[in-house]
C-alpha cells in the first residue's frame, strides 16, 4: 500500500469514527462553527444577490457530519459529499432535505457527480486534510458551471504552523497540510479569479502553545489585558487585516 492509499484509509477510518459514531445532534454547532458560518453566510449573500431568483445548485465538498450542508439549503438545492460512509449515512438521517453521497474528493469525480453543474462549491475546513490538494481543486473546477463560485475556509498556516506538535495530539487528523495566503494563490490562480482572500478569527485566539510572532500575538496575558480594556474586537480586526486571522476565507470564480 502506497502512502497515498494508506493516508486515505486512515482518513476514512478517522472520519467514520469521529463523525459517524457521534451521539449528539449534528445541527448543534459549537462557537467556532457558529462564527465560521457567519463569515460563510456573508459571502454567500453577496454571491446569491447577483444570481437572480433561480434556485442555485450548491455542493458541500467534504460535508463531515452535515450541519453546514443543512445551513446551505437557505441558498439553494444542496448536495453534501464526504469520504466517510458512516458520516454520510448519519447526516442523511438528520437532514433529509439534503442529498448526501459518498465521494473521494481527492480523486476524479466527474463519473460520480455531474460536471459543470454546480453554481457554488463550498469547502469548509477540508482542503488541509486532503493529501492531493491539486486534484481536489481540479475536481471543484470540473464540477462548477462556467463563472461558478468556490467559497472556502481553511486554517491559516501563519498561525497553525507555529503550534507545538504535542499540543496538537488531541485533535490532529491523519492529514494536516495548512496553507498560507501565497500557497492558496498559487493553487487557485491558474483556474480561478480570486475575489476575496482574507483572514478571520472564530471568536478568540486558540490557547494552544504557539511560538514565533503568533505566540507573541496570542499571548494569554496580552489577550486578558485587551479583554479587560474592551479592546478585544479592535485587536482581532487588526490581526485579520494583517493576515493573522486563524482562518482564511476565500471566494474565487471559475475562469
Amino acid at each position: 500500500m502506497n502512502r497515498y492509499q494508506q493516508k486515505l484509509e486512515e482518513s476514512k477510518a478517522y472520519y467514520d469514527q469521529r463523525f459517524g459514531k457521534e451521539t449528539g445532534n449534528p445541527s448543534d454547532i459549537n462557537l467556532d462553527e457558529t462564527y465560521r458560518w457567519k463569515v460563510l453566510e456573508s459571502v454567500l449573500i453577496k454571491i446569491t444577490a447577483t444570481q437572480g431568483s433561480d434556485k442555485l445548485n450548491i455542493l458541500d465538498f467534504g460535508c463531515g457530519r452535515g450541519w453546514l450542508s443543512q445551513k446551505l439549503t437557505a441558498f439553494g438545492n444542496v448536495t453534501g459529499v464526504d469520504l466517510s460512509s458512516e458520516s454520510v449515512k448519519r447526516a442523511a438521517g438528520f437532514f433529509p432535505e439534503v442529498t448526501f453521497k459518498v465521494i473521494n474528493a481527492a480523486e476524479p469525480v466527474s463519473n460520480q457527480l455531474p460536471p459543470a453543474f454546480y453554481d457554488i462549491v463550498v469547502s469548509s475546513e477540508v482542503i488541509e486534510h486532503v493529501l492531493n490538494q491539486e486534484e481536489y481543486i481540479n475536481n471543484i473546477y470540473t464540477l462548477l458551471k462556467p463563472g461558478g463560485f468556490l467559497v472556502m475556509t481553511t486554517p491559516n498556516a501563519r498561525w497553525y504552523a507555529y503550534h507545538f506538535y504535542k499540543d496538537r495530539e488531541t485533535w490532529k487528523q491523519p492529514v494536516e497540510q495548512w496553507l498560507s495566503k501565497e500557497q492558496i494563490l498559487q493553487k487557485l490562480n491558474p483556474l480561478f479569479k480570486i475575489e476575496i482572500l482574507n483572514t478571520f478569527h472564530a471568536h478568540w485566539i486558540h490557547d494552544y502553545k504557539t511560538f514565533g510572532t503568533p505566540g507573541l500575538l496570542g499571548n494569554f496575558l496580552l489577550r486578558k489585558m485587551l479583554t479587560l480594556f474592551g479592546l478585544k474586537k479592535n485587536f482581532l480586526k487588526f490581526l485579520e487585516n494583517h493576515g493573522y486571522g486563524l482562518y482564511h476565507i476565500v471566494c474565487a470564480r471559475k475562469k
